[in-house]
C-alpha cells in the first residue's frame, strides 16, 4: 500500500514542533511574501533570522510515524516547494531523518551559502529496506543563519512510502518476496 502524508499549512503548524529563539524561528507565514512554484497559496512555514553576524538556529521537528510490525518498506521520500534564499556562506539548510527516535540523524538534502530559489525538492530517504525495516521516522527541517536577510520558505510538505506484509519463499540460491498486493521481489 502506498501512504501519503501531507501537509499545505492551511490549518497551521500543528504537524510540527518548532523550536528556535526569537531571533530565528519556524513560523506561520503568506505565500505572497515569497517565491514557491504553483500551486502555493495561503499559509507557508518559514524561518528568517532578524540579527545579523550572530549565529541564529531553529529547527522544525515533523510529528514521528510510526510503522505497524512486520511491515517492510520499499521506498519513502519527501517533496516540498522551497524559496531558500542564503546570504552568507555560514547559513546552512538542512533536510534529516532518524529511524533511531531521534539519536542519530542522517541529512538527505542540505545548502551551505547556496540560495535555492522556487524549487521543488524531491529527496529519498531510504530504499528496499526488507531485512532491518525502521519501527519509525522522524524528520527534521534545520537552518543555521548568521545573515539577517537570509530566509527558508516551504509549502506542501509530503512523505510518501510504501508499506506491504512480507511473505518469503525460497527455491534453491533464490529469494523470492511476495507484498500482500501480489508483487513480486527477486
Amino acid at each position: 500500500d502506498f501512504y501519503d502524508i501531507k501537509d499545505d499549512f492551511i490549518h497551521g503548524t500543528g504537524l510540527w514542533s518548532i523550536y528556535g529563539n526569537q531571533d530565528c524561528k519556524w513560523e506561520l507565514d503568506s505565500a505572497s511574501t515569497y517565491t514557491l512554484p504553483p500551486p502555493t497559496y495561503g499559509n507557508i512555514m518559514s524561518v528568517k533570522s532578524s540579527q545579523s553576524g550572530i549565529p541564529n538556529s531553529s529547527i522544525a521537528y515533523f510529528n514521528e510515524i510510526i510503522f505497524a510490525p512486520n511491515s517492510f518498506y520499499g521506498y519513502a521520500d519527501i517533496n516540498f516547494d522551497s524559496d531558500l534564499k542564503l546570504e552568507s556562506s555560514s547559513d546552512t539548510a538542512f533536510v534529516e531523518y532518524s529511524t533511531d527516535q531521534g539519536l542519530n540523524w542522517i541529512t538527505v538534502w542540505s545548502k551551505v551559502g547556496l540560495s535555492d530559489r522556487n524549487d521543488h525538492v524531491t529527496q529519498s530517504l531510504f530504499e528496499d529496506v526488507y531485512l532491518n525495516p525502521p519501527d519509525s521516522i522522524m524528520l527534521r527541517l534545520r537552518v543555521c543563519m548568521v545573515d539577517n536577510t537570509s530566509w527558508w520558505a516551504i509549502d506542501n510538505f509530503e512523505v510518501g512510502f510504501f508499506i506491504g506484509m512480507l511473505s518469503q519463499h525460497y527455491v534453491g540460491n533464490l529469494h523470492v518476496s511476495l507484498t500482500t498486493d501480489n508483487k513480486v521481489q527477486l
